[in-house]
């Protein structure tokens, strides 16, 4: 596979990425910033003169061939390069590229709100149910924001418990609600 070099406009960072990749955009793993990979450029061969000899440079050496990690179950493809890299690292291996982006890559993205859905369905728990109603209609629309990539996904797990402290509260408000009219309903139906 024929790969394509090119530097990168925002830090002139140089990349490497499979000739198949050309027209794509994809993030720039110097500084995050999107690129587009340029259309692949055929090798031409170099030729030195060496005076009178008559002698040519050899042709260049081929690129490296692509390494396969067949067999290995935690690898993936890389987005930049096509390259099959580990995925226990935070780059790969071949090209340097950024698997597994960092919060500075999310700045456009809303800012999660894990901790105060958290803090609302256990105020709903331990004092007022409004506080749980809240945390249960705000965790579900932040989660609906973090599967469609609006909002940064790393509060997912306060934002679930947060969400499901709050249906807890509800459904406990509503079972005290329904015991106190059934003993409402006792002492009227049984006058002493």
């Amino acid at each position: 596979m024929a790969m394509i070099e090119f530097h990168c406009e925002h830090c002139g960072k140089l990349l490497r990425t499979a000739d198949d990749k050309a027209g794509l955009r994809a993030n720039c793993p110097g500084c995050g910033e999107t690129v587009t990979v340029p259309a692949a450029v055929d090798e031409v061969e170099l030729v030195v003169d060496h005076g009178d000899d008559g002698h040519d440079a050899p042709p260049p050496l081929p690129s490296r061939p692509a390494r396969s990690s067949a067999g290995s179950k935690s690898t993936t493809t890389c987005p930049m390069c096509g390259e099959t890299t580990s995925t226990t690292g935070r780059r790969c291996q071949h090209c340097g590229e950024e698997l597994k982006p960092r919060s500075r890559a999310k700045s456009s993205q809303e800012p999660h709100r894990g901790v105060l859905i958290l803090i609302l369905g256990i105020l709903g728990v331990v004092c007022c149910v409004p506080f749980g109603i809240a945390s249960w209609v705000m965790g579900s629309g932040d989660l609906k924001k973090m599967d469609a990539g609006q909002m940064d996904d790393s509060g997912r797990g306060l934002t679930m418990a947060g969400k499901v402290i709050g249906i807890i509260s509800v459904v406990l408000a509503l079972i005290s609600v329904g015991f106190f009219a059934i003993g409402v309903i006792a002492e009227m139906a049984n006058p002493h």
